[in-house]
């Protein structure tokens, strides 16, 4: 008998304390290396952390999110017997990218040691980092076969496995190792997803999706579907990772570790975000009526509003925060804090509009905001930057979100309302390609 899914409530209440766990032990592989390694040490770390979630996107091709959308109508119309088509050849995708990407990494991987870590002699951090980036993107690749066929136990699972691997990894080289250094805290990153990916692949055994070639037809316009979303992918994560690059080119190390270590305290409150973007993502592709899409983003919104009040108190105690879990040498982050926090509230608000936007089945709107999202990013930081450094560019982006955020919930709001159309149909994208 097959499994019913939960309702979209229920699972976000699963998922979300599910999330706390994920995000517990995470954070606490945060604080183990904030209070092991001198600030400057500790945003060298992160950017390669952030480079390891950069590289994922690259091997995806927006895959990951076009099977979310494709899913629930292949299930509707008895297409289940391609879903093993579609995962083998986006795993195949994953494997030939994954093997060009690291080749041409470890080309550049000198000027990228010299550009965001200031020295030729991190040139073995940056192929470690490029290397856990193609464990993450393994990782993810099981994680949405879970979240699509919303069996959320195993996602939540799978990413607890990498979070308590990560903690675990980070108190051995803290509390073991007298002289750890930059190296074992990127290395750390890298191996947990890894050692989670071979971990899942093993238990899975001959359920594990083979690498492989669907027909030509199928491949065509599930890519061509996926290739907005690689682009709204790539925007997204240089949006959202585009602080630490530029940071990390221009100022001191010791800047960016005060933007990092304020940004990992600031996105406790993003585990509501996530919890809802998991549990909604599979569950939006079912809404193909207006009038349903229309009340599930009032529904939406308001309870995000309500949330938003809720996590509130989070940004006031910030100082108290910052001082008392990273310690006194991270003082300077308080104020970065208080941007990044206000930001993440703002993300949770306006969760609904990136959510509908993606059931409304526009990959071209989406990929325009998206898009438009980076570059007032990119444009604001390179003008602030010099001056005003990690606070300036954490308001940048809370201005960016706060903008684009009002402007897509209003167009959104009305274009489901008013005009005919404004959602597409999957089924027909399936059959006969996608529209913008």
């Amino acid at each position: 008998m097959a499994r019913s899914p939960s309702s979209p409530v229920q699972s976000t209440i699963l998922v979300t304390g599910g999330n706390v766990l994920v995000k517990a032990f995470a954070f606490l592989a945060t604080v183990l290396m904030m209070r092991g390694f001198t600030p400057a040490e500790f945003g060298q770390i992160m950017v390669m952390v952030s480079l390891m979630s950069i590289l994922p996107v690259f091997l995806d091709y927006g895959s990951g999110n076009s099977f979310l959308k494709f899913y629930p109508t292949m299930k509707r119309q008895g297409m289940m017997d391609r879903k093993a088509e579609l995962l083998g050849a986006t795993l195949l995708f994953r494997i030939v990218m994954g093997v060009i990407l690291f080749g041409v990494g470890l080309l550049i991987a000198r000027p990228l040691a010299e550009l965001l870590l200031k020295s030729p002699d991190f040139q073995p951090v940056i192929v470690v980092a490029l290397a856990g980036g193609c464990a993450g993107s393994c990782l993810q690749f099981f994680q949405v076969i879970f979240q699509s066929d919303e069996h959320f136990p195993r996602l939540i699972i799978s990413q607890l496995l990498d979070a308590v691997l990560k903690a675990a990894g980070a108190a051995w080289i803290v509390a073991g190792m007298t002289a750890a250094g930059v190296f074992h805290g990127v290395a750390v990153y890298a191996a947990a997803p890894f050692l989670a990916a071979v971990l899942i692949a093993w238990v899975m055994g001959r359920n594990l999706p083979r690498p492989r070639i669907p027909d030509g037809t199928l491949l065509r316009r599930f890519f061509g579907f996926s290739s907005w979303y690689m682009v709204s992918a790539v925007g997204f994560m240089l949006f959202t990772n585009f602080d630490y690059l530029i940071l990390a080119a221009v100022r001191p190390p010791e800047d960016v570790g005060y933007f990092a270590s304020a940004l990992r305290l600031g996105t406790m409150i993003y585990l509501v975000v996530q919890a809802i973007n998991t549990v909604l993502m599979p569950y939006i592709g079912r809404v193909t009526e207006p009038e349903a899409m229309v009340l599930f983003f009032r529904k939406a919104q308001v309870r995000t509003l309500l949330l938003s009040l809720v996590v509130l108190p989070g940004v006031l105690a910030g100082p108290w925060l910052v001082r008392w879990i990273a310690g006194p040498q991270y003082a300077p982050a308080v104020s970065i804090y208080l941007w990044v926090a206000l930001d993440q509230i703002a993300q949770l608000v306006f969760t609904p509009f990136m959510v509908v936007l993606f059931g409304l089945n526009r990959p071209r709107l989406l990929t325009l905001y998206v898009m438009l999202e980076m570059v007032l990013n990119i444009g604001g930081d390179l003008f602030v930057v010099g001056t005003w450094g990690p606070e300036g560019v954490a308001a940048v982006t809370l201005a960016v979100r706060l903008l684009v955020g009002i402007i897509g919930s209003l167009h959104l709001y009305h274009g489901i309302r008013r005009r005919v159309g404004f959602i597409r149909s999957v089924t027909s994208d399936f059959s006969t390609g996608c529209d913008s």
